[in-house]
């Protein structure tokens, strides 16, 4: 049983896991730096422990200092949420080492995960379709000559290593050695900068580029009794790399395509032994061919999609599977299990400049509303003098909205949208709207 939970992380992902705990009855401390005395999860929290400066290195990568607070405030649990610590083997090891319950996946899993080519060579394996490409890192900028030449261009060179998200696309021969000495060269880059103090190998490998590919996010949960608990699809809209906005159910998709994806995310799932609820990403080509493209073992900002949907609480799942008292669920297929739901449109709002480049926007919020009304959920945890710095992630949280139809559903956010004002920071929201527009 769990009596008191560590939320080993900050923001939006530390108020959701608060906010459930609060619900059924858990106890929780927040970790926190010297910047995030005053925020929202902190205030919210039963306890809460300052565990260092705002550099990450100093308090929310800084394990010994988060295991400490666990320690001293005598928690049984830990949940990483879906940022800094989630996907880091190391901080399982020890937090499993010392007897606290943890509410992610095991130290194998994530040590596979840390490498996109073992993943994919995985889950291709099981017989789920992957994006033509390598199966070994390059040895040399030669050998993708001939490569290339098998697969045919445009290419994209990826990182081996999973969180680097450095790539070059290739359309001409005359430019693969140079792309991928160049793709090698950021990747270094990266290493030197990581706040993590990892060092980062430069392996790279080579994926044939799919044009004009529509993403699609399938979430399921497997318990420990191995059954499949529920599936849930989202069509994700990205800008330059950048995630914005997630519809559901995908729109376009044939039936028969969205149970083979289904198909496909059970067994990926389960070739790579995983317990517990993960986000698993396909390429769709203009043909409708789908291809894996990620495996994450954790929440993402996108959640609320399922959560409205199936009107469940993630976090709660996530804590009953851990605790293997999760019961299968009466709705168990793809269907919604709430009235009304039958579409859902989430935005991810940051704090950005749209009219600069997307530059960030630190500072101060002086002055704060918050849209309402009917079938408008707001996921974020800033109050009035909430403090965005530069230390962290500029993301602010997600405004959902939903209805029978499509049209609805867009006509409530561009709404919500509009009544939300922020006042003290630029945000993208005045984007989110033209972009939002594009989808009607």
């Amino acid at each position: 049983m769990i009596e008191k939970l560590l939320v080993a992380t900050r923001g939006n992902p530390a108020l959701r896991i608060v906010r459930t705990c609060r619900e059924i009855g858990i106890k929780t401390v927040a970790v926190y730096s010297e910047v995030d005395r005053d925020s929202l999860p902190v205030l919210l929290a039963d306890e809460a422990v300052c565990i260092g400066k705002p550099d990450p290195r100093d308090s929310y990568l800084n394990i010994s200092r988060i295991l400490s607070a666990a320690e001293i405030t005598r928690c049984n649990a830990v949940h990483p949420g879906w940022d800094f610590l989630a996907t880091n083997a190391e901080f399982a090891d020890a937090a499993q080492s010392t007897g606290i319950i943890w509410i992610g996946p095991p130290p194998d899993l994530l040590r596979l995960l840390s490498s996109r080519l073992a993943v994919r060579n995985r889950i291709a394996a099981a017989g789920v379709p992957v994006v033509p490409g390598t199966e070994e890192p390059l040895k040399s900028p030669q050998e993708a000559i001939a490569i290339c030449q098998l697969l045919g261009l445009p290419v994209v060179v990826r990182p081996v290593a999973d969180y680097l998200s450095r790539t070059r696309v290739i359309n001409k021969e005359k430019d693969i050695e140079t792309q991928i000495r160049m793709c090698q060269a950021e990747i270094r880059a990266d290493s030197e900068s990581d706040i993590s103090g990892g060092i980062v190998s430069p392996e790279v490998y080579i994926e044939k580029l799919i044009p004009d590919a529509r993403l699609i996010e399938i979430q399921v949960a497997i318990d420990w009794q191995r059954r499949t608990l529920f599936f849930d699809d989202r069509e994700i809209v990205e800008h330059h790399g950048k995630k914005f906005i997630a519809c559901a159910p995908s729109s376009g998709i044939k039936p028969s395509q969205r149970r083979q994806l289904f198909t496909w995310a059970e067994k990926a799932t389960r070739a790579l032994n995983w317990t517990g609820i993960s986000t698993v990403s396909f390429l769709l080509d203009k043909n409708g061919h789908a291809y894996f493209y990620r495996f994450t073992p954790h929440l993402t900002v996108f959640h609320p999609v399922t959560e409205i949907r199936y009107g469940i609480d993630l976090i709660q799942n996530q804590l009953l599977i851990a605790l293997d008292k999760i019961s299968e669920p009466e709705q168990s297929s793809a269907v919604p299990a709430v009235a009304n739901a039958d579409f859902i449109i989430t935005a991810q709002f940051f704090a950005e400049n749209p009219d600069a480049e997307f530059e960030p926007s630190p500072g101060t919020v002086t002055s704060l509303c918050l849209p309402g009304g009917p079938n408008i959920r707001i996921d974020t945890d800033l109050i009035p003098g909430s403090q965005v710095t530069p230390y962290y992630d500029y993301a602010l949280g997600t405004i959902s909205a939903w209805a029978p139809e499509k049209k609805t559903a867009l006509n409530r956010l561009h709404r919500a949208l509009a009544e939300t004002t922020i006042i003290g920071i630029q945000t993208s929201i005045p984007f989110l709207s033209k972009l939002a527009r594009n989808l009607s």
